[in-house]
């Protein structure tokens, strides 16, 4: 079932080029995060349910209260968390998690504010980064197969809804701070000029 999720935050976005995580296929990835007191808990929830009646029948209301006990389902109402050190990464606190993810042949449409498509890679990482307020069209799909049962969630675009704050973690960008002790004094540029004449 596809859905419209709207003004939710996005974390550890990778939709410029898909990526390999651990030893799987290239992927694109983004988790958002989901206000619980939101509509779009009701949506997401919604749309689970229908993803898996459709896969498992009259079956697929239990089936899916299972696969939510056993957390197998792209979204999850914890708090997102490090598996290394359980430390709760940050935006996530008090706040539930989508995670969604699409074959590295199924790049989601990525659009601006104005609703205008952006398709370069550089202007997309620069749009889309981790704290913006996006809007994104999902849709959850059950799978059952040699890896078990799941409810996964794909991303078929994420538009551009305003500027949050910058959330840290993954490979964050270098700040001027990182380097102001290393920097040269504005004399020292011209001790230089003056012993090169």
């Amino acid at each position: 079932m596809q859905i419209r999720i709207l003004k939710v935050r996005i974390a550890f976005p990778q939709l410029d080029v898909a990526k390999p995580y651990k030893e799987q296929a290239p992927r694109y990835q983004a988790k958002f995060i989901v206000e619980p007191k939101s509509d779009n808990v009701k949506l997401i929830e919604k749309a689970m349910l229908a993803a898996a009646t459709a896969k498992w029948s009259e079956k697929g209301a239990a089936v899916l209260k299972k696969l939510v006990e056993d957390h197998r389902t792209a979204f999850s109402k914890r708090e997102y968390s490090s598996q290394k050190t359980d430390k709760v990464y940050p935006g996530f606190e008090g706040m539930y998690c989508l995670s969604a993810g699409n074959r590295q042949d199924e790049q989601p449409t990525i659009y601006d504010q104005y609703a205008n498509k952006i398709a370069d890679p550089v202007k997309i990482k620069q749009l889309i980064y981790r704290g913006c307020y996006t809007h994104a069209l999902v849709t959850f799909w059950a799978q059952d197969n040699d890896f078990g049962r799941r409810i996964n969630c794909q991303m078929n675009g994420v538009m551009f809804a305003g500027d949050g704050q910058r959330l840290s973690g993954g490979s964050n960008e270098a700040s001027e701070k990182d380097f102001e002790d290393l920097a040269a004094k504005p004399e020292d540029a011209m001790d230089e000029e003056d012993s090169v004449i």
